[in-house]
């Protein structure tokens, strides 16, 4: 299994509709990751990436609030 383009959509909220949407986010795959995994004998799970940019959270955590060395940022 593999997940692309994440873009920070940890919850199911659309940011630009300004409403919740559960079709996407980080909570609704690993429900189905979940569901496939129960189902799988052997599974392996690959992130192929971009998941800290792309929505109006990402931009937040990256231009406003400005993670200091050290610190994680909220999806990792």
């Amino acid at each position: 299994m593999a997940t692309t383009d994440l873009h920070v959509h940890v919850f199911p909220y659309d940011h630009y509709a300004d409403k919740p949407r559960d079709t996407f986010g980080l909570a609704r795959t690993a429900s189905l990751i979940k569901d496939i995994g129960d189902e799988a004998t052997n599974l392996l799970l690959i992130d192929n990436g971009e998941f800290l940019q792309g929505n109006p959270m990402g931009d937040y955590i990256a231009h406003e609030r400005r993670l200091k060395e050290g610190d994680a940022h909220p999806v990792t």
